[in-house]
């Protein structure tokens, strides 16, 4: 049961549940979506750290960076932390994909507690 960390709060993943599934289910207000399908990229998010590559419900078809995700097509295998904010990096959590993980440069208290792999 993958934890979720958002913009807007915490929240766990059902069995199988897309990123997007689990953030209209637990009612969150700045979640946005069009197509469902990995066509629109509306739902795009930006990934702030992870403990495992998430897997793809389906190909997602809009551009993305290295760094981001559709909603709709993720499926989070791990513990996940994604931003809305998909304009600028965050400062405040630098990150680096190398090898399939993410890995976090600047630990802090909920990073030591969570994540498995810390660089720093």
């Amino acid at each position: 049961m993958p934890w979720i960390f958002t913009d807007e709060m915490r929240f766990y993943l059902h069995e199988g549940e897309s990123l997007l599934d689990g953030m209209l289910r637990t009612e969150h207000k700045d979640v946005r979506y069009m197509c469902r399908q990995g066509f629109c990229g509306a739902c795009k998010m930006r990934v702030k750290g992870a403990t495992d590559a998430p897997k793809a419900k389906q190909t997602p078809l809009a551009h993305l960076d290295d760094d981001e995700v559709l909603a709709c097509c993720c499926v989070p295998t791990g513990t996940m932390v994604v931003s809305y904010d998909t304009d600028k990096p965050n400062k405040s959590w630098q990150h680096q994909r190398t090898d399939g993980a993410w890995h976090l440069q600047k630990t802090s208290i909920i990073s030591r507690q969570i994540f498995y792999k810390i660089d720093g």
